[in-house]
């Protein structure tokens, strides 16, 4: 498992897009969005291991 401090820049853009939403900065439609996906890239990238689609040879 990653230390928590590779995951906190993560963590910072849920909040960020969960306060945006809050407040009216962004739209809302754009706010679930993101905190649908961000999560899905934050375990994709904190994986660790290399992409199973990348060609050994290349």
């Amino acid at each position: 498992m990653p230390s928590i401090r590779h995951a906190l820049p993560w963590i910072a853009a849920s909040l960020f897009f969960a306060l945006a939403s809050i407040f009216e900065l962004i739209p809302r439609s754009l706010a679930q969005t993101m905190i649908v996906v961000l999560p899905a890239l934050m375990v994709a990238s904190l994986n660790g291991k290399a992409c199973a689609l990348r060609r050994k040879g290349a």
